[in-house]
């Protein structure tokens, strides 16, 4: 997830008194934020400001806090500035940012809200609104919110970063590959847009494009360590092992105490047949991780990453031994288990995933729903069916899980099944829902006719003519 960065705006004095003109340079921003807050505390100790002038210095100090990470101090001064005026848009903005660096998102969002309920068009706002609903885990309404910010100021990358980096925590990965892309155009000189780039170019399996990605990123800023572990990563998946070593020796040489460097690196030694230099790896990796659980899933996770899939069972193993209430950890095995062929293991790991997730986890639906789409677009159907088959028999009106088991039957060429689930979900969705389907269909060839958001026989016939020519519609 994308931390937004302060936005920052300084509101001008409103003095008029040639004795109180110098007050007036004081408090306006400057490029050092500590001269800035002692420059508007001088001014506020002056004793000579008028109301205007008290709101525009503790917003500019609080704003001038919150640059220098000083988010306590800055809810300080914008607290007193919406004392003075209630109505200050820019001063909840403010104040909301300063909540979020606090990761305090339900206060954050409190401020964007009225910030935005004062002033519709404060694109800013929109943003903060977006990453306030993306820490509540509120995917849907964090992706409106950024599509605002973006509609209100289609030249700010920094919306398009967010964005992207949501799409990219959602799985959506071409259309992060998009934002970004938009991104680097508005902001070419900003070397984590390439490296997140680099790393989505990485899950759709085009290595290659994503080593030019972080080619870009290391020439813009050569001191950060994880776009080397990165660009290694890439080469690995090219099986160029010794080159990704090189990458990785970079990313040790500037922060020796990350295990996860060590972990990858060690796997690339296992490649080229080097299983002592491998376990030097691993035992340094344990020891950094004081927490040998997270060390031995490190190790699984890059084993599995590399089609090392027994060794990674074995270390997950040895992990859920350490701490069997991990939940993610069964979902991992899982995985790993479902490349060896081993289903009914693969299934049951899911079921105990879902299970303690249901438990411990706020945003169980939506991870039940990616894990059961992954599994589908990856081609295990069969296991993908199973588990969306239980997860309806517990909420028989789950839209989403109708959807996917309507894509899965349809990929099994079950269409009558995958129909009945359509329509379901459409009934379930309501009119909304319809004219999104509506509108696929149409994109697709399929609907001609005007979008109404309403089912009726052209859509009927327009989805039945999708499902015979195998157009998998909704992916």
């Amino acid at each position: 997830m994308i931390r937004f960065g302060f936005f920052a705006i300084s509101l001008t004095l409103a003095l008029t008194s040639p004795a109180q003109a110098d007050l007036v340079e004081l408090c306006r921003e400057t490029e050092d934020r500590a001269l800035q807050i002692d420059r508007c505390t001088t001014a506020l100790q002056s004793g000579h400001l008028s109301d205007a002038d008290l709101i525009s210095a503790h917003f500019n100090r609080g704003s001038a806090y919150a640059e220098l990470d000083n988010p306590d101090r800055a809810i300080e001064d914008f607290d007193q500035a919406i004392n003075l005026d209630p109505e200050n848009a820019e001063a909840h903005e403010g104040r909301g940012f300063a909540y979020l660096d606090l990761d305090l998102p339900e206060q954050a969002l409190g401020d964007f809200d009225e910030a935005i309920r004062l002033d519709p068009g404060f694109a800013h706002a929109h943003g903060g609104r977006g990453v306030a609903h993306e820490r509540l885990g509120q995917m849907d309404e964090a992706m409106a919110a950024y599509d605002q910010a973006i509609r209100l100021d289609p030249e700010r990358a920094l919306f398009y970063r967010a964005r992207g980096s949501l799409q990219f925590d959602l799985r959506e990965y071409r259309y992060a590959i998009n934002d970004f892309d938009r991104a680097i155009e508005i902001e070419p000189e900003l070397a984590w847009t390439y490296a997140a780039l680099g790393q989505t170019l990485q899950r759709l399996g085009r290595p290659a494009e994503a080593i030019e990605s972080f080619d870009h990123a290391i020439a813009l800023d050569p001191e950060q360590s994880w776009y080397y572990a990165e660009r290694g990563n890439a080469y690995a998946d090219l099986d160029q092992q010794e080159r990704a070593i090189e990458d990785y020796d970079v990313a040790i040489g500037l922060d020796p105490y990350q295990a996860w460097f060590h972990i990858i690196r060690a796997i690339a030694y296992l490649d080229l047949d080097q299983p002592i230099r491998a376990m030097e790896g691993y035992e340094r990796a344990t020891q950094l991780r004081r927490n040998s659980l997270s060390a031995y899933a490190d190790i699984a996770d890059s084993h599995r990453r590399r089609g090392h899939l027994t060794l990674a069972v074995e270390s997950y193993n040895q992990a859920i031994l350490q701490s069997p209430g991990a939940f993610q950890l069964y979902r991992s095995r899982g995985l790993a288990r479902l490349e060896l062929g081993q289903r009914d293991q693969a299934v049951s790991d899911f079921g105990e995933y879902l299970r303690l997730h249901d438990n411990l986890f706020l945003f169980r639906d939506r991870d039940q729903y990616w894990l059961i789409r992954n599994l589908h677009y990856a081609g295990y159907h069969d296991t993908a069916l199973i588990l969306a088959d239980n997860g309806l028999r517990a909420e028989p009106d789950r839209y989403d899980l109708l959807e996917v088991r309507a894509n899965i039957h349809a990929a099994l060429g079950r269409n009558a099944e995958a129909m009945a689930d359509f329509v379901h979900a459409m009934e379930v969705g309501g009119a909304l829902r319809v004219g999104q389907v509506q509108e696929t269909l149409a994109e697709l060839g399929y609907y001609t006719e005007l979008i109404t958001n309403t089912y009726g026989p052209a859509t009927e016939r327009a989805l039945k003519a999708c499902l015979l020519a195998e157009c998998r519609f909704l992916y």
